[in-house]
């Protein structure tokens, strides 16, 4: 049941994150406001997402699993109504940062939840396995959100979302089931862990990964976050059909969580890792080529970045069990706390970049893709040679 209720939560806060990108710029016109104000929504929402691991990461040590976990849905769902009821774009942002401040319980306690009833290759197993239906919620998320606003108001989004969410609350009070074997550090400190998962950030055979995992999520962020007014402002693409069009994307890393479950029985981590770094690499490369030689569209954009979303599926898979089943149990919840961490700050500082650097093409997104494959490939190449 544990496991059911953590991929069933990842799943609704990932939503949050895409059931609402077909209706940014109708919301945007509804505030009478800019588009910046519109990816600074989205960036609050990761900030908030960042700003609040540290202290899950503390509080699930201290108090055990159960409780930090309830208490980040209350938040959540706190978010949400503010959502729903803003008549400006400041209070918009406002609920979209407590949003975040709420979802980064389910990735981060979750994920620790996860570690502790699977332990080395079966936790990467079960990982991929839980991926691909956690990766159900993004997928349809975008056609979601894309029906909602064409018949619907956008407010009605946040509906859905809050109704979802109180029945998760019910069902996790009810039935989640603590699974902290260690003894509770119950005269733990913030500071002390914040300075725990600096130790753990400074081992030397873990700092690879780390970097790869910040560069993947900033190119798939980057994406996320500035595709819809791309496609719809620039492309002129519908809501249904931008929606169509992540599905694709969404629907690719799903295939890549199968790949991947079905690789790792046969090869190391290490060598999928780098077969993920060269699918992202050649995706971007493709894409750059195919922006001068003829005029893209958001049909053939999506065709090329499947080979990335598949890539990248591969690689933070195993990136994350690489670090993890290198760490003892007990500092489990910090390895998790470093990885949404860094998750999420690479996804707000790229949300904030791209939104001055973009200029109307494709092109900012491969740039920023190629950049961070080519730098986890010298790491990764650097792993095999010294092996």
């Amino acid at each position: 049941m544990n496991v059911f209720i953590v991929t069933s939560l990842i799943i609704l806060f990932d939503m949050t994150m895409t059931i609402v990108n077909p209706a940014m710029p109708t919301i945007r016109n509804y505030f009478d406001t800019t588009v910046f104000m519109m990816k600074c929504s989205a960036a609050f929402n990761f900030l908030g997402y960042t700003l609040s691991v540290i202290l899950y990461g503390h509080y699930a040590d201290v108090f055990g699993r159960r409780k930090p976990l309830i208490f980040g849905i209350i938040f959540y769902l706190f978010g949400t109504i503010i959502c729903i009821f803003s008549q400006y774009d400041t209070i918009f942002i406002l609920g979209r940062f407590l949003q975040g401040l709420g979802e980064s319980s389910g990735t981060l306690v979750g994920l620790t939840i996860i570690k502790d009833l699977y332990h080395g290759n079966a936790y990467t197993k079960k990982l991929s396995r839980m991926s691909v239906f956690m990766l159900i919620g993004p997928a349809i998320a975008p056609m979601l959100g894309g029906l909602i606003v064409a018949y619907y108001s956008w407010q009605n989004i946040f509906i859905l979302l809050f109704i979802l969410g109180v029945i998760l609350l019910l069902i996790t009070f009810k039935y989640l089931k603590e699974t902290k074997q260690d003894p509770l550090e119950k005269n733990k400190s913030v500071f002390s862990s914040l300075k725990d998962c600096i130790r753990i950030l400074k081992i030397r055979s873990i700092i690879p990964p780390y970097i790869m995992i910040f560069g993947i999520y900033a190119t798939i962020f980057s994406n996320v976050s500035n595709m819809s007014f791309l496609f719809i402002d620039v492309m002129k693409a519908t809501p249904i059909e931008f929606a169509f069009y992540t599905m694709i994307y969404v629907g690719a890393a799903m295939i890549g969580s199968f790949i991947n479950s079905f690789l790792i029985e046969r090869y190391n981590r290490y060598k999928l890792i780098f077969l993920g770094i060269s699918m992202i690499l050649i995706s971007s490369i493709t894409m750059m080529i195919c922006h001068y030689i003829f005029a893209l569209t958001p049909l053939i954009i999506e065709f090329i970045w499947i080979v990335e979303s598949i890539g990248a599926v591969i690689m933070i898979n195993n990136a994350n069990g690489w670090i993890l089943n290198s760490l003892p149990s007990r500092d489990t919840a910090k390895g998790v706390t470093n990885i949404a961490f860094l998750k999420l700050f690479a996804a707000t500082i790229i949300t904030y970049i791209t939104s001055f650097i973009q200029n109307g093409t494709i092109l900012p997104f491969s740039y920023v893709a190629s950049f961070f494959a080519i730098l986890s490939l010298m790491f990764i190449i650097y792993k095999f040679i010294k092996k």
